[in-house]
């Protein structure tokens, strides 16, 4: 029986039966959705200013995707505000999606936390979401990407 078991510094040991471990490098570029702060709810027609923190967390600098996508009664809506050499573009909207702003750099460093900064509106009374998703092709090499997506409900009142 093997037992892979990976260990938060980007290190895994391969165990086979009674055997010695066995240590291998496994590089975990560590890309996350950090955190997402604004409003929880919006008066219709009035917008929120809302902050999306990303972060590198591993140990190699990586080239990095953002994907922020406004549904449901909620819409894109003012300036966006980057940093750590994001560039961000507005995307049409598609099927579900009111509208959607795609973040690019070519060189997110190792343990560095940008923010990406957007402004929503709600649209009329109802619910919205602000769904935020990292590497979404996952196409960075990860451990884990459980980490790379948030889901933010907000109450359009």
């Amino acid at each position: 029986m093997k037992t892979l078991l990976a260990l938060g510094g980007g290190l895994a040991l391969l165990m086979s039966g009674l055997g010695a471990p066995t240590a291998y490098a496994v590089i975990d570029l560590g890309l996350d959705v950090q955190s997402q702060m604004g409003p929880d709810s919006l008066p219709a027609g009035l917008s929120g200013t809302y902050r999306i923190g990303v972060g590198n967390v591993g140990d190699e600098a990586s080239s990095a995707e953002l994907l922020i996508l406004f549904a449901g009664k909620l819409e894109q809506t003012g300036q966006i505000r980057t940093e750590g050499g994001f560039e961000c573009q507005v995307v049409p909207p598609s099927a579900g999606i009111n509208s959607a702003v795609r973040c690019t750099t070519q060189r997110m460093d190792s343990y560095t936390f940008p923010t990406i900064t957007v402004q929503a509106r709600g649209t009329a009374p109802g619910a919205g979401q602000l769904v935020v998703t990292i590497d979404p092709s996952h196409s960075v090499p990860e451990t884990f990407f459980d980490n790379n997506f948030r889901q933010k409900d907000v109450a359009i009142t």
